[in-house]
């Protein structure tokens, strides 16, 4: 707003400097002669209109007028009405704030108007009808300016870095406008794009106030930045000659709040394309759009609703991440979603997938709190790794039969995680796959799953209930770590191989080992119980006491008296008398490696038999 109100009194300082003074016309019938011509006066004239011709002497008699400031002016000068020699200037500023030039003709000639303070670069017009670079560069007094009709090409830095320029007007020759041509303008608030463009080049308006944009269906090009940074740029209006939107190209327009790209024909919206747009609260997408590239929409907190057009096909890496998006449905022809895509969307409470989408990738809504269940369908074979982590809200899981792998971390600080159950289909859970899940209390693996991986349910506080199925045959170190409230588990007879501290930081009441050879470690020197022989009853088939005292791994309990054994009839006892559970049956009597949910049939240690809802 403040922005807004400086800009609207630099207006009317041009139109008070209008009323009180009349506009000088001069026609310039000899190049090079426009200081002569205006003497004195020069430094007074605060409206001028200059027709005929005029060459790079000319330039820089304009320059000076319009109150041109070298580069290594400080920002806090404050004008004194003296000559500034210290600053690079011999001669007092002018107070021209209103230019026309709309009839003139540049014509070459004269002197450089502008030598560059660092490189020693010269500039001059070098060619007839043809505007070269830094003509209206650092022009402190200019409020309003009209270019030559005549132009066909805007160069780079030309109208640049104005700090009171409010109104440009650009003729209807112009067909490009060259990179940085009209940048750090911080008040021009309307800027009309010639019908004829069909070229901007990168940053060609970036950093300057304009409010409402249209551009026109000539335009079919832009550049990285070209319009970013403008603040105050609340409307666009799309021409259909644009097919891709450039990487940044609105990049910081804080202050666009809706964008309708529906009759346009833009196809690819590329990286960081409206970044940053943090007041943007909708998009409409057209039916032509393909791609939408990473991080297109990221940053823009407001931003609710999107509606995703059918032949789409692809959403790049973080392109929505950090949005306030609550809803998200992908349409059927989505076929490539990237990583990070709707991650910390911390609203989005929906989320459904089209069937063109195989696969979660990496971290794709890490971070989305307010979402409380995933139901993923059938088409989707697997997620990657930390696809859902850091979901505060998500309470339960349901995994389709076609999921094959669960990546490293894919649910891990779920906080409020509850229940897990792995399909028998699952052959790969990753690891950290349920890490920090403090709430986590259930969890039954299916038969698919050969390795629980390092850290798998590390830091599990509240799981107290794992079930191993047949086919599990390695665990890795630190799978239960600090999971606290786990007192037993059940491993099945197919387990060959411990990793060395598998139970470090858990100290489980008992362990069951079905297994009628008992697993060894993975290298020789491993000791995956170390801390547990004196605290954790191990209990293991009677047939196969004699392996498990002599295995390295096992041996230490048997000679803490916590080698245990149980058969068909009960577990013998050396010197604990409790009757636990030693074989578990579903209702058709097939023997279970561990409790299922339902009705179990549980054989006790004392022989006796029971009936146990789980």
């Amino acid at each position: 707003m403040k922005k807004v109100l400086l800009a609207v009194c630099a207006l009317l300082m041009a139109t008070l400097a209008i009323a009180q003074n009349e506009t000088v016309v001069i026609n310039n019938a000899t190049p090079g002669k426009l200081a002569q011509t205006l003497g004195a006066e020069m430094y007074t004239i605060t409206n001028l209109k200059v027709t005929g011709s005029i060459n790079s002497d000319d330039v820089a008699t304009l320059r000076k007028m319009a109150g041109f400031m070298p580069e290594n002016v400080p920002s806090d000068w404050a004008e004194s009405g003296e000559i500034i020699s210290d600053y690079g200037h011999d001669t007092p500023l002018g107070n021209c704030a209103v230019l026309d030039l709309s009839e003139a003709h540049l014509v070459k000639g004269g002197k450089a108007y502008y030598t560059d303070e660092r490189s020693g670069d010269t500039y001059s017009i070098e060619s007839d009808g043809k505007a070269n670079k830094y003509m209206f560069d650092r022009c402190y007094k200019l409020v309003s300016l009209i270019l030559p009709n005549e132009l066909k090409r805007l160069p780079r830095q030309f109208v640049s870095r104005c700090p009171l320029l409010v109104n440009l007007q650009i003729g209807n020759n112009v067909s490009t406008i060259d990179a940085s041509s009209i940048h750090d303008n911080p008040y021009l608030l309307s800027l009309t794009i010639p019908k004829g463009v069909t070229t901007m080049g990168r940053e060609a308006c970036e950093s300057n106030s304009i409010e409402e944009l249209t551009l026109p269906n000539s335009l079919n090009t832009i550049d990285y930045f070209t319009f970013a940074y403008n603040t105050n740029l609340k409307t666009i209006h799309f021409g259909t000659g644009l097919k891709d939107i450039a990487w940044g190209a609105f990049k910081g327009c804080s202050g666009l709040e809706n964008l309708d790209l529906s009759t346009s024909n833009i196809e690819n919206i590329q990286s960081y394309a409206f970044s940053e747009c943090t007041s943007l609260s909708s998009v409409k997408f057209p039916s032509s759009l393909r791609q939408i590239y990473g991080n297109a929409f990221s940053q823009n907190s407001a931003l609710q609703a999107v509606t995703f057009n059918d032949g789409l096909d692809g959403i790049g890496g973080s392109a929505f991440s950090n949005t306030g998006l609550t809803t998200v449905t992908l349409p059927n022809s989505l076929t490539y979603l990237g990583s990070s895509a709707f991650s910390s969307c911390k609203d989005l409470a929906s989320i459904s997938i089209g069937t063109g989408i195989t696969e979660i990738p990496y971290n794709c809504f890490s971070g989305c709190n307010a979402l409380t269940s995933v139901d993923l369908p059938e088409h989707v074979t697997s997620i990657g790794g930390s696809a859902y982590s850091y979901c505060d809200g998500l309470v339960s899981i349901t995994l389709p039969s076609s999921i094959q792998a669960v990546g490293a971390s894919a649910f891990a600080n779920c906080s409020n995680l509850e229940e897990v159950v792995i399909p028998d289909n699952v052959t790969t859970l990753g690891e950290r796959a349920f890490q920090y899940d403090k709430k986590l209390k259930h969890v039954q693996i299916g038969k698919g799953v050969a390795t629980l991986e390092t850290d798998l349910f590390n830091g599990c506080e509240s799981l107290s209930s794992v079930e191993l199925s047949e086919g599990l045959t390695a665990v890795k170190k630190f799978v239960f770590q600090y999971c606290s409230s786990l007192k037993t588990v059940t491993f099945p007879s197919t387990l060959t191989t411990l990793s060395n501290s598998t139970c470090f930081g858990w100290t489980p009441d008992s362990l069951y080992f079905l297994g009628t050879q008992p697993a060894t470690g993975e290298r020789t020197k491993d000791e995956p119980f170390y801390g547990l022989y004196t605290k954790t009853k191990v209990y293991v088939p009677e047939s196969a006491l004699d392996a498990y005292k002599q295995s390295p791994v096992f041996k230490k309990f048997f000679e803490e008296d916590n080698l245990l054994t149980f058969n068909a009839t009960g577990i013998n006892t050396v010197k604990d008398s409790r009757i636990v559970p030693v074989m578990w049956f579903d209702l058709t009597g097939r023997q279970l490696s561990a409790p299922q949910k339902g009705i179990n049939i549980v054989k006790m240690s004392d022989g006796s038999t029971r009936k146990i809802m789980k």
